[in-house]
């Protein structure tokens, strides 16, 4: 079963009738959200799923962001997570970092710097934050095998994954990529603000190794290129 319409849930869609799996990709996107009723929504429909069933629940890297600790998105997805913990006898809660593909979304963070890049617009970038950028396909690809191997067990209990390569890059450099492959220049306006924070990606990374999963070379530029073009 796959709950949502969105980029990630289409990604996902090979789960539509399989009846030993939730992908729960029906939950509040957008990280500058604050609308209690968007949350409650999301809470009261995972609420409402098969406990039995092997629950895939879409958290955020940006737990691990001690400058957004408190607002209220990512409140809501520890929240969200708890749930998936708790409630549910099998679980795995993916922690996603930047998720690229095609999306007419304009919340996500690959879409508003592009529209900000085309149209010329000024950008408000912070100076000190990070982020890890992985390709919609490569998501599929690598957290489906995961899926996969746990779906039949019946003891897997709850599994949490933080999923990240290691392609760690600051935002003026994602930024300066994109304007670099468009061919356009916007003002950048820096604040002094943003967090270059790490987290564990080691069970990530063991995974990938077990599957001999060579991350490609120029990954994140390529990545831009390949939806900027």
């Amino acid at each position: 079963m796959v709950i949502g319409n969105g980029m990630i849930a289409n990604a996902f869609k090979q789960y539509v009738d399989d009846d030993k799996v939730i992908i729960f990709a029906s939950g509040v996107s957008n990280s500058k959200e604050t609308n209690e009723e968007a949350f409650k929504r999301e809470e009261d429909l995972l609420r409402s799923l098969d406990k039995s069933k092997l629950l895939i629940y879409f958290g955020t890297c940006s737990v691990n962001d001690p400058t957004v600790q408190r607002s209220p998105y990512v409140s809501h997805k520890r929240c969200m997570e708890y749930v998936a913990r708790y409630q549910f006898k099998k679980s795995i809660i993916f922690r996603l970092p930047i998720v690229v593909g095609n999306t007419k979304s304009q919340n996500t963070f690959f879409n508003y710097f592009k529209e900000k890049i085309n149209s010329g617009a000024e950008i408000e970038v912070d100076l000190l934050a990070s982020r890890y950028l992985i390709d919609i396909e490569d998501l599929s690809l690598i957290l489906s095998k995961i899926i996969d191997q746990y779906k039949d067990e019946n003891e897997i209990g709850q599994k949490h994954i933080t999923v990240a390569f290691d392609n760690k890059a600051m935002v003026t450099d994602i930024i300066d990529m994109m304007m670099e492959i468009l061919g356009k220049k916007s003002i950048i306006k820096l604040t002094h603000k943003g967090c270059d924070y790490e987290f564990d990606k080691k069970y990530f990374s063991d995974y990938l190794k077990s599957i001999n999963y060579q991350l490609p070379e120029n990954y994140t530029y390529n990545l831009l290129k390949k939806y900027l073009i």
